[in-house]
């Protein structure tokens, strides 16, 4: 069977990429994609071309990218453009949404890539944990491998109940697509007068 839909033929309900959704009986499906935030993908043999890296980013809140990154990509409106939307930088500075970018790419494991990202003036593009999370995937980051894992089948199932059974993790808060750890201020200590 395929190693990556494990011989189920889908991947987030859509003909696995791989193996083309031939694995089983679901092969009649001529769906090829799989959706990651704003990424759907499909199998191609790319040619080594320029790399761009993507920074995953648990701290934006939507994909965005600079219309630099994407030259020959026509920068359209947006939702968030037609509303005046802006974006607050890390140092507090006030970043515009000018629109969206589409785009195809190719990614490292030979599967296309279609992309949509809102356009702003910014160092990198950055993809959305939380977007991908909304499609139901899981972002893993690890200091030995860090992944995205296609949310669907029996073993993610297994892992998201792993996850919940182990004692001692900390609970992240997604507010306004970003993910917050809570912890509380330190009590003043007082010190006796003397000491």
């Amino acid at each position: 069977p395929c190693g990556v839909c494990q011989g189920s033929g889908l991947l987030l309900q859509d003909a696995c990429p791989l193996c083309d959704g031939c694995s089983s009986e679901h092969s009649t499906l001529d769906i090829c994609g799989l959706e990651l935030n704003n990424v759907e993908l499909c199998t191609v043999n790319a040619a080594e071309d320029e790399i761009m890296e993507i920074t995953v980013d648990s701290g934006a809140g939507e994909p965005v990218a600079a219309p630099e990154h994407f030259p020959n990509c026509p920068v359209v409106d947006s939702p968030g453009s037609l509303s005046g939307q802006v974006y607050l930088g890390p140092g507090g500075e006030k970043i515009p949404n000018l629109g969206q970018v589409c785009t195809q790419m190719s990614l490292e494991d030979k599967r296309q890539g279609n992309f949509t990202f809102q356009a702003a003036p910014v160092r990198k593009p950055l993809l959305a944990v939380s977007g991908v999370n909304d499609k139901g995937n899981l972002v893993v980051f690890d200091g030995a491998d860090s992944f995205i894992i296609p949310g669907k089948g029996p073993q993610i199932a297994q892992l998201r109940k792993l996850i919940q059974a182990i004692p001692g993790k900390i609970k992240l808060h997604r507010k306004n697509g970003v993910y917050h750890m809570r912890a509380w201020k330190p009590k003043p200590v007082f010190s006796r007068q003397g000491r």
